[in-house]
């Protein structure tokens, strides 16, 4: 189905403006989800440079200080459950919101990864004394997982985008500490979405030996769960593949 939402992409994208482009092809998903076609896959790196260079949510949302940020409640979860004097990977860092926040909270950060352009080129701009940290590279390749010496691994709103989020996550090195947040709900672009907290879980604790659960309901209704765990080498669970609804 990736190559039909591709398709539909460049059809459509000189036709509509980006939020009611989003419209379109989320609507595109609705019916091939009700005709219970193949599940959603992974929007591609021109959907991602699009959206961050041209949504609305660039001029609103994501120009907003983190802590305005419809994310914060996450967030400040987030940078709590990190600790002190830990280094800070934050994979799927989009244009930098979490990473300022980390910053001005005095944390140490030192690895933003994303695979858009765009993104990457204004996570450098919010954050110039850190521009550094901030890198353009896939997460399926091992070699991003080195670029940077970290403590801790953040995937804020980031897994669900993965097709294989499972073998994203065995990258982390053994005994790393891992803080990652998942959605209730269908997006375009989302591989999975979870029905419980058990569900989630249940997922990463193939992983991941879980310390800390949280759920939450941000101001638009939708709910999240926020984990935090330490990386661990389990035989069984690794190589497990896309289990896309749980």
């Amino acid at each position: 189905m990736k190559a039909k939402y591709d398709r539909e992409f460049q059809r459509l994208k000189g036709r509509y403006p980006p939020d009611k482009l989003l419209v379109q092809l989320r609507e595109i998903e609705r019916v091939e989800q009700a005709r219970g076609d193949e599940a959603p896959c992974a929007a591609g790196k021109e959907w991602y440079d699009y959206r961050y260079d041209r949504h609305r949510d660039c001029k609103h949302e994501y120009a907003k200080h983190p802590s305005k940020s419809i994310y914060a409640p996450i967030w400040k979860v987030a940078l709590d459950w990190i600790g002190e004097r830990r280094r800070v990977a934050d994979f799927g860092c989009g244009v930098g919101q979490f990473a300022q926040w980390a910053i001005e909270c005095g944390k140490r950060y030192v690895l933003g990864i994303d695979f858009s352009t765009e993104a990457i080129r204004k996570a450098k701009k919010r954050n110039p004394a850190h521009r550094r940290c901030f890198h353009e590279a896939d997460l399926y390749e091992s070699a991003t997982f080195k670029l940077a010496t970290f403590d801790v691994a953040v995937f804020l709103e980031t897994v669900e985008h993965l097709a294989d989020d499972l073998v994203v996550l065995e990258q982390v090195a053994v005994g790393k500490r891992v803080v990652l947040s998942v959605p209730s709900f269908l997006s375009y672009g989302h591989c999975r979405w979870f029905s419980s907290g058990n569900d989630v879980v249940e997922r990463y604790s193939k992983v991941l030996k879980l310390r800390k659960q949280r759920e939450f309901v941000l101001e638009d209704g939708k709910k999240y769960w926020l984990i935090c765990g330490v990386r661990y080498a389990n035989r069984a669970g690794e190589g497990v593949r896309r289990n896309r609804r749980v």
